[in-house]
């Protein structure tokens, strides 16, 4: 772990913590005795949030994934032009 040593916060009360954390999003936390504790983090879109929840339908979304790289699709599938009026 890299150590940071005698960081001050700018006038708007920000800190850095270099170009090589760029861009990266972080969760914050105010831990015990004054400590911030930073956990990188990721953001997904509110209506995807139910397969990150759901095991079972992230695993066979994965599994899917999986056999599609495979080559192993389905040439008989659902035509999904029906469904256009939904």
């Amino acid at each position: 772990m890299e150590a940071f040593n005698d960081i001050t916060a700018d006038a708007k009360g920000r800190i850095s913590l270099g170009v090589k954390h760029a861009g990266e999003r972080y969760i914050i936390t105010k831990g015990d005795a004054g400590k911030f504790i930073l956990e990188r983090a990721v953001l997904i879109p509110e209506r995807e949030l139910w397969l990150y929840q759901n095991k079972g339908a992230g695993q066979v979304v994965q599994e899917g994934l999986k056999q599609a790289k495979q080559g192993k699709t389905k040439t008989n599938a659902v035509n999904l032009d029906e469904y256009n009026d939904i």
